[in-house]
């Protein structure tokens, strides 16, 4: 019961950085115009899995709406995006918070206060300090939901 709590975890945090990745993929089959629905929901499926429920989906707003429901961290980039008003290219694991992506010092703690909330986790201050980029936060985070599971 506990490995599958733990895998579970993983998954998702793997996730998170899988879409990292895959987010301008994500966006480009989104907007791309050639594509139909259908279209688009096969190209969503080679990414994020065959497992999306897809019955009900009509149009690219509800197909986005499944495949974040699914993979939560794609809401994550768009907070990211939304708060910092940044382009989506430039949420990657390497993207700097502040020099890259223009965070200050309010919406640091803010990023993480959303993070907290997301994940039902505590993040603590100190080692939140020592985030630089994504890919730091994405270690954190990982490391903060596997020691809360382990207890």
């Amino acid at each position: 019961e506990l490995i599958d709590v733990i895998q579970t975890h993983c998954s998702f945090l793997d996730s998170f950085m899988a879409t990292i990745y895959l987010g301008e993929t994500f966006d480009d089959i989104l907007g791309n115009e050639l594509y139909d629905i259908q279209t688009k929901i096969s190209e969503i499926r080679k990414r994020f899995g065959e497992d999306l429920d897809t019955s009900n989906v009509h149009n690219t707003e509800e197909l986005k709406n499944v495949v974040t429901q699914k993979h939560p961290t794609l809401n994550f980039k768009d907070y990211l995006v939304d708060k910092l008003g940044v382009d989506p290219s430039e949420i990657t694991p390497n993207a700097n918070l502040v020099n890259d992506i223009g965070a200050d010092s309010l919406d640091i703690v803010e990023i993480c206060m959303h993070i907290e909330k997301t994940l039902n986790i505590e993040i603590l201050d100190e080692e939140w300090g020592k985030v630089q980029t994504i890919g730091d936060a994405y270690n954190l985070i990982k490391r903060t939901v596997l020691g809360k599971t382990l207890h």
